[in-house]
């Protein structure tokens, strides 16, 4: 068996699913009618990380309207989470959201640690978290997302190599909707 990786956005790797250039992605689920199977694998809880000396890190529970006022790192346009985060921050009101909008889910982390602003994260990408930053639970789940295995609909069920590597991610991966306990967030603030 061969396995290469891609990253990429989910639109983009959707789209190199439909064209061929990929048997599989692992995404945030794809359009409806798009010509593609999608089932959910797991569920990506976003947290908001900020530097150790931003005023909202004394805080035990950071909110959307806590949010307003301060900068605010935040992924490409195209990106399903910041899509709902846009959503989400126009909810409270008041002024225009304070964003720098950083390329990379995986980078945003470094862009915090050297002070630029707060970010929301997926916990997963914090393990562990950079020094001199802090990790808050944000209100409710509406940012969480998730991810699943997506191929053309024509090749689900997926055969021979492809369905070893879909069977262990079943069986690797936390369930789709599990909850992250608070607990795991505490532990690492």
């Amino acid at each position: 068996m061969r396995v290469s990786v891609t990253i990429a956005s989910s639109p983009q790797l959707n789209e190199q699913v439909l064209r061929g250039d990929l048997d599989m992605a692992i995404c945030s689920p794809p359009q409806l009618g798009a010509g593609l199977y999608y089932e959910p694998l797991l569920t990506e809880h976003f947290v908001v990380l900020m530097p150790e000396d931003h005023p909202l890190a004394s805080r035990e529970l950071v909110t959307p309207a806590d949010l307003r006022g301060h900068r605010l790192l935040i992924t490409q346009a195209d990106c399903p989470y910041r899509r709902k985060l846009e959503m989400i921050m126009q909810e409270p009101g008041g002024p225009p959201m304070d964003a720098m909008e950083i390329g990379s889910m995986a980078a945003l982390k470094f862009y915090v640690q050297s002070g630029l602003g707060a970010a929301l994260v997926p916990l997963t990408v914090l393990q562990p978290a950079p020094a001199e930053t802090v990790i808050r639970p944000f209100k409710g789940n509406a940012v969480n997302i998730t991810c699943g295995y997506v191929c053309r609909s024509a090749e689900y069920p997926p055969r021979l190599a492809a369905s070893r590597l879909y069977e262990a991610l079943q069986r690797g991966l936390p369930q789709a909707g599990a909850e992250e306990p608070f607990e795991t967030i505490r532990r690492n603030a």
